[in-house]
């Protein structure tokens, strides 16, 4: 099996997925990899999360249409920008992934306590499972939540 060193893994890691160029790590032992994009995991209730998801179905002249809908809270004290909801859907009554993808939120700043609203449109139906809430604090941070959550 072949090893590699730290400095290398971390190099790789940032040059495919970041797209920073390797000279970026004057001292790769100081690079954290955890941590990279501005996540820090923090203890008690997540500050923005979904509250509320459906799929809606509108029938237009006999073609079924499907729309994911639902809602994000801002629970913090502070200004959240940009909410971007991950989710995945599920063939009803399996475990079998067939749509995933990212929706923006609105409005792009969400203060304290309010909620913002997202809309999809998909090409099918199934269970909703939220994975992860991402945003952006005043300060240029970048923050989320692992919801990991299913809604029926």
């Amino acid at each position: 099996m072949l090893r590699l060193p730290t400095a290398i893994i971390a190099t790789i890691l940032l040059t495919s997925t970041v797209g920073l160029a390797p000279q970026v790590l004057a001292a790769p032992e100081k690079v954290a990899i955890f941590g990279l994009f501005g996540d820090k995991k923090k203890e008690g209730p997540a500050d923005v999360l979904v509250t509320q998801v459906e799929i809606a179905e509108e029938d237009i002249v006999g073609t079924i249409y499907y729309t994911l809908k639902g809602k994000v809270l801002n629970r913090s004290e502070d200004l959240v920008l940009y909410p971007l909801v991950h989710y995945e859907i599920y063939a009803p009554g399996t475990e079998r992934i067939v749509k995933a993808g990212v929706v923006k939120a609105a409005p792009e700043r969400l203060p304290s306590g309010q909620n913002a609203t997202f809309e999809q449109e998909l090409s099918t139906s199934g269970q909703v499972k939220i994975t992860t809430v991402r945003w952006q604090t005043e300060d240029k941070a970048l923050k989320s939540h692992a919801q990991m959550e299913r809604f029926p």
